[in-house]
Parts: structure tokens; C-alpha cells; sequence
């Protein structure tokens, strides 16, 4: 979804819907299959030979960097860097003007360097970069000017658990859709999400006691809302019944909010919207 690659939904559809069909699709051609249920979250995997013909198809496009890496196609859009010691390709980074995602992984977590030198070279030289993964990195803060990034539309700071704040020009993500900062501990809601109006799926750790009206009230695209270990949250706001298309709302580790209608880490939304657990 956010590079573009799924047709305009029907009458009545989601975007999500329209990638349901694509992945029921690729089940049902056997190019893929369900490993993993978690409930909210699958996994999937695909057979040796599928996997080797996707390397085949898909080599000028997708690109795994690591400190051996010499060159890169100049017509990649997809990187994953894969590596625990510093990657040398800052010279060739300048000649990439198609780089759609990036996803950090298998980095080392204990060198906040090689992470802070990997995220300024994307922001500074992937400017139409849509989807960004940074799960586990030990950043403390994103640099200021991830604001330039006006075509992202995914952030994933899964677990970057030194991350306490945003950075002022967080605003700016105004096509952000979806935006992962579990296990990120912020104080509170930051005023800068406000701006966030196409935003349709965010999962947060906040350690503020209510989570504050103001900031939702332009979020008329959110579809889905998951906290997480968000301990001393007390209440929840009567503008989320503002929210029009929130379908989904999912608490883990809320130990403070009422449990009447925690079933399984999940609430039946129509009912709480009665709880008195919701405050102005």
C-alpha cells in the first residue's frame, strides 16, 4: 500500500481489502502460505524454488546491503541493510533516485553510530523514500530533518525503546498512513500528530495518564488504533467517537484502563464507547 502497488479499492472497500484479495490471491496460486497466526499479526513464507525466481525477477529492484557491498543498481527501490559492521556506500547513495523503502535489520544494536549514519544517508539522499522499517534500532531521537521525507507514507520504530520524544518537524509526514512505535515509550501524544490527517493505523506506547482529545480529531482516516504497555494510561477520550472510521482498537498492557470488556487483549469498540472509562 505504500508504494502504490494495489488498484483503487471499490465502492465500499478499503485500501486494506484490495491487499487481502492480492495476498488471498497469492495463497491460492500456492506462491505463498500462512506460517504464523498470531491473531492480529501473520506471517507468511514461500517455497525454496518461488523464493529463488523472486531473487531472479525482482535483482535489479531489490538490493540487500551489507559491508561487502560495492555497487548498487541505480535503478533499485528497495534496500535492506543487513549487517552489524559500518556500511561503506555512501558514494554510490547519491546516484539512487528511485529508493522507495529501506528497511534496517539484523543491524547491530549496539552501535547507535552505524544507525544514525544509515538513517541521515536516507533522509538525505532518498527524498520519495514511502516506507521506512528501523524495528530494534537504538536511535535515541530521528534526526530533524526526517521532515523532508513528504512522500512517506510507513514508519516502523517497532522497539526503539531509547526514543522518548518526535522531532519538531514530525508534522510535516502529512501523507503518513501508518506509523508502528511500539515499545517506543513517549511521554504523551505529541501535538505534531495532529497533522497526520491520512493516517489509517498507529500503534503507541505513551506513559501520559489520558490520552488527549485534541490530538485525534483530525485522524478521520484511522481505521485501527493499538496501545501498548501503555501503563499508566487511566482513560481514553469521547472525541474517539469522532472518529469515523475507526474499526479496530486494540489494548495490550493497559493494566489501568478498565477490563470489563477486555477480552483477550482486544475490545468490543461498540461497548466501550459506554464505558465510563472514556473522559473529555
Amino acid at each position: 500500500m505504500a508504494n502504490g502497488l494495489l488498484e483503487h479499492p471499490k465502492q465500499k472497500q478499503d485500501w486494506e481489502d484490495v491487499g487481502d484479495q492480492y495476498l488471498n490471491e497469492l495463497i491460492s496460486r500456492c506462491l505463498t502460505q500462512m506460517n504464523q497466526d498470531y491473531g492480529d499479526v501473520f506471517t507468511f513464507k514461500m517455497h525454496d524454488l518461488i523464493h529463488d525466481l523472486a531473487l531472479e525477477v525482482s535483482q535489479k529492484e531489490c538490493k540487500i546491503v551489507n559491508c561487502q557491498t560495492k555497487t548498487i543498481d541505480e535503478n533499485v527501490r528497495h534496500l535492506s541493510f543487513c549487517d552489524d559492521k559500518q556500511i561503506n556506500v555512501a558514494q554510490v547513495f547519491t546516484k539512487l533516485k528511485n529508493v522507495r523503502t529501506v528497511m534496517v535489520q539484523e543491524v547491530s544494536k549496539e552501535s547507535k553510530a552505524i544507525h544514525e549514519s544509515l538513517v541521515s544517508l536516507c533522509v538525505s539522499n532518498f527524498k520519495y523514500i514511502r516506507a521506512l522499517c528501523l524495528q530494534d534500532s537504538p536511535l535515541a531521537t530521528l534526526p530533524n530533518s526526517i521532515g523532508a521525507l513528504k512522500h512517506l507514507r510507513e514508519l516502523d520504530l517497532t522497539n526503539c525503546c531509547n526514543i522518548k520524544k518526535l522531532p519538531s518537524s514530525f508534522y510535516k509526514l502529512r501523507r503518513l498512513q501508518s506509523l508502528r512505535m511500539r515499545g517506543a515509550p513517549l511521554m504523551q501524544l505529541p501535538v505534531s500528530m495532529e497533522s497526520l490527517i491520512e493516517l489509517r493505523y498507529l500503534e503507541i506506547t505513551i506513559k501520559d495518564k489520558k490520552l488527549k482529545g485534541s490530538r485525534l480529531r483530525n485522524w478521520t482516516s484511522l481505521q485501527c488504533l493499538v496501545l501498548v504497555d501503555c501503563d499508566n494510561l487511566e482513560c481514553l477520550s469521547k472525541k474517539m467517537k469522532c472518529l469515523p472510521g475507526l474499526s479496530h482498537l486494540i489494548l495490550y498492557g493497559c493494566t489501568e484502563l478498565s477490563n470489563r470488556y477486555y477480552i483477550n487483549g482486544r475490545l468490543d469498540w461498540q461497548e466501550w464507547l459506554k464505558n465510563d472509562c472514556l473522559r473529555d
